[in-house]
């Protein structure tokens, strides 16, 4: 089977001070079927993350979408 990722591995896809600019990329997402949420961390920004993705596989095709269907480029977290 596929080979497991870290249980729970995310892309971030934005990092912002304001939850408001992430907002409207927050709903594009949802609408293009991307598990989006926004996430407060210590540094105080709102992360734009999409996942949790338990295997490689999910990864993998999730940055593919994010990276050719909403010209985003992802970071692992």
């Amino acid at each position: 089977g596929p080979a497991a990722a870290p249980a729970g591995s995310y892309w971030q896809v934005m990092a912002c001070k304001n939850p408001v600019d992430a907002q409207d990329l927050l709903q594009t997402l949802k609408d293009g079927g991307m598990p989006a949420f926004l996430r407060s961390e210590s540094d105080n920004l709102a992360h734009l993350v999409v996942g949790p993705y338990s295997d490689t596989q999910s990864m993998a095709k999730a940055k593919s979408d994010l990276e050719s269907r909403f010209g985003l480029h992802p970071i692992r977290k």
